[in-house]
């Protein structure tokens, strides 16, 4: 009799420990699914903000824009005012080239001259003063050339003619430069017309307006 009882007590404590086995096992893959949860929520947000930083780089990239280079006729400072800058910057230098183009949202003229000695730069700015300016001696066998503006049309005069070749289109004139070409043997106006997208360069003979050359990019 205390033969079965040992027996059966043997067997209550042996199903006991199963139960109680399989009652850790179970609070064990518990615990290890609560542990994946952050990570899987942690991926999720670091994927979602690299997406963000994608997101927010290709905005930047669709802001950047260029931006449009005012008209020349919209330029404050008149030519003969800048001449007259030259001139008490360098008296009695003769005139070889003339150019205005904006430059940091600023109109400036750049003008060249030379004299029997040297020659001379000064890049003038729209309220009329000097930016900067050079001198060299001139080296032998330069052979500059003055500019009769007398015997020209006038920038305005260039600008209006250039304007109607065809393609040009509605393009604005943003720079022009007045020079002696020795490939024309002749001074030349040339003048530029662009926006963001395209640009086109025209060039005229100073003196009859002529159109000369015609470049597209």
């Amino acid at each position: 009799m205390k033969k079965w009882q040992l027996l059966g007590t043997a067997s209550v404590l042996a199903l006991t420990l199963a139960a109680c086995g399989n009652d850790d096992k179970s609070t064990s893959d518990g615990d290890n699914t609560a542990v994946e949860s952050p990570d899987k929520e942690n991926t999720s947000s670091t994927n979602s903000n690299n997406d963000s930083n994608d997101n927010d780089d290709n905005n930047d990239d669709n802001s950047s824009t260029v931006v449009d280079k005012r008209a020349v006729k919209d330029a404050p400072l008149a030519l003969d005012e800048a001449l007259t800058t030259f001139d008490e910057t360098y008296k009695g230098a003769k005139i070889s080239s003339i150019e205005l183009d904006e430059s940091n949202r600023q109109f400036t003229y750049d003008i060249e001259g030379f004299d029997d000695k040297k020659e001379y730069s000064v890049e003038i700015g729209e309220d009329n003063n000097v930016i900067e300016k050079n001198e060299e001696n001139r080296d032998k066998g330069d052979d500059y050339q003055e500019l009769m503006r007398d015997e020209y049309i006038t920038p305005e005069e260039a600008i209006d003619k250039a304007s109607k070749v065809s393609e040009v289109g509605d393009l604005a004139a943003t720079s022009w430069s007045l020079d002696y070409d020795d490939d024309e043997k002749a001074a030349v106006y040339q003048v530029k017309f662009e926006n963001t997208k395209d640009e086109v360069e025209v060039t005229l003979d100073a003196k009859t307006g002529d159109q000369l050359n015609v470049e597209k990019d």
